[in-house]
């Protein structure tokens, strides 16, 4: 068995990746704040200084009774106190005195306080950064710790997070975390095999560990036995049985089997087939970011399987399948590039349908914004002859936008659009850029027309001299920019083209 190894499936067309198991948990310990530990102070008798604090008071007598309590050797009571310095809870935010608590609790034998103390060590936050000193504490942790922090010191190994990369030493904890009882560390373990990691490479002993972390409730053991069983990896085939697993996995929170246990019903395997039911178990991984459950749900939009058949939702799907990587739907999107060129397109962020043209214009480049910055929405390439032009959708984080130009998030949109011009200009994209001239009234002059604020100005691009204009208003519960710029040499083809892009936009947004 190999990690990501391709799915084996029933169908002729050949499938989709499928086995993509998470390798251990995210190790956030290792770099900010153990929210995971947060157990393990079972006997602590004091808690954080701001809960139950109602008042200023109340939280300064709270901390007052905490440092009180740290100052008499109560571990977790140090603990908790650099755990405040350390995130400026309470206290005035000071790495140097989170790790002086850290330290006082670490060298009673303390597990969190040794785990907190090896990651300031590793991000030199409050000490100069050492990993090997790192080390020396978390492995002090984990032979001290309970059998969760044996099995984070495996990933650790496993990963090269926080300590040298060391395959051999990562199945060594790994052992160890199983025989303290750890489930996860069964799951892990049988990833080693599965890879040849630190072990002689195993597909029967790889499928028996994660036997051993499903049968615990080991939620990723549960899905790669569910991965086992549907392929066949160091057992027969047995669709039933990988249903079964992937089903377990999946309403225990196993991202992964959300979208294999879609592709069993939409094969057939070991469950009735049932796209529609594929469909939703899609939607549900794709909640979690799964970028193989948005390129099928895209597929199976493009080709009406499971949905009513909608090609700009099917590519609204598999561009941001191919955004986030995923190889199968670039190269769908690349084979099917010009049925899309000729397809009124969805805004990612809307339910406005983007034209292949407007007037002049062909709709070029699609982005999306909105993932990295919240309220920054979509922008939309055209281009003719003469004028280039993008067309943007966003609401700078408004709850609605009322149609029209009167509006503050409009108004604000528009003195930033100016604004980002102007600072473009300072950066060195623009040169020459003259003073805007500003208005408002019809984009174009035809009756009924949509009202926007404008402004003009000249600038010189790439040593070109160029006619720049900006329209921004209200529409459809959006913010909408359209900017335009030609050459100042083809002023009069420029011109017209213009003029028809923005009658089409008027018509079609109108």
């Amino acid at each position: 068995m190999q990690y990501r190894k391709p799915w084996v499936s029933s169908s002729k067309k050949p499938s989709r990746l499928a086995n993509r198991a998470l390798l251990g948990l995210t190790l956030a310990f290792a770099l900010g704040p153990l929210a995971r530990f947060g157990a393990l102070a079972a006997d602590a008798g004091a808690q954080p200084a701001t809960e139950n604090a109602a008042t200023p008071e109340a939280a300064a007598a709270r901390i007052k009774a905490l440092r009180a309590a740290a100052d008499k050797g109560d571990a977790d009571s140090q603990v908790q106190l650099g755990t405040m310095y350390q995130d400026g809870d309470g206290v005035t935010a000071d790495d140097a005195e989170a790790v002086k608590w850290f330290r006082k609790a670490a060298e009673t034998g303390h597990v969190e306080g040794m785990w907190r103390l090896g990651s300031l060590y590793l991000s030199g936050s409050g000490v100069d950064r050492d990993e090997r000193e790192a080390e020396r504490w978390f492995r002090k942790g984990a032979e001290a710790g309970p059998a969760d922090a044996k099995n984070q010191l495996a990933e650790m190994y496993e990963r090269g997070n926080g300590v040298g990369q060391d395959y051999a030493e990562a199945v060594k904890w790994y052992r160890k975390a199983v025989e303290a009882g750890s489930a996860r560390a069964m799951s892990g373990l049988g990833l080693m095999y599965a890879q040849g990691y630190g072990v002689e490479k195993s597909d029967k002993e790889a499928a028996a560990w994660f036997r051993k972390g499903a049968e615990a409730g080991d939620e990723m053991g549960m899905g790669l036995l569910g991965d086992a069983c549907a392929n066949g990896w160091g057992m027969e085939r047995n669709d039933e049985e990988g249903a079964k697993w992937y089903r377990k996995a999946a309403e225990a929170g196993y991202p992964a089997s959300l979208c294999r246990l879609g592709v069993m019903y939409f094969e057939g395997r070991g469950v009735t087939h049932d796209e529609a039911e594929a469909v939703r178990w899609w939607r549900k991984a794709i909640e979690t970011g799964d970028q193989e459950a948005m390129a099928r749900l895209g597929l199976s939009y493009a080709q009406g399987r499971g949905v009513p058949q909608d090609l700009a939702e099917g590519a609204l799907w598999l561009q941001r399948a191919a955004a986030a990587g995923d190889a199968e739907a670039k190269e769908w999107l690349k084979t099917n590039e010009e049925t899309l060129a000729a397809t009124a397109l969805r805004d990612p962020n809307s339910d406005i349908k983007l034209p292949p043209s407007l007037g002049p214009a062909s709709r070029g480049k699609i982005t999306d914004y909105e993932a990295e910055q919240p309220g920054a929405g979509t922008s939309i390439g055209y281009s003719s002859a003469a004028v280039r032009a993008t067309v943007y959708f966003f609401t700078l984080g408004a709850e609605s936008i009322p149609d029209g130009i009167e509006s503050v998030p409009v108004l604000q949109a528009f003195d930033l659009s100016l604004k980002d011009i102007e600072e473009a200009g300072r950066q060195g994209a623009y040169k020459n850029l003259s003073p805007f001239t500003k208005s408002k009234g019809a984009i174009v002059p035809d009756a009924g027309a949509i009202t926007a604020l404008c402004a003009r100005c000249t600038l010189v691009q790439e040593g070109i001299a160029k006619d720049s204009a900006v329209y921004v208003f209200g529409c459809r519960n959006r913010i909408v920019k359209l900017r335009l710029t030609s050459a100042v040499a083809e002023a009069d083809t420029a011109k017209a083209e213009s003029t028809a892009f923005l009658k089409a936009v008027a018509g079609w947004l109108r």
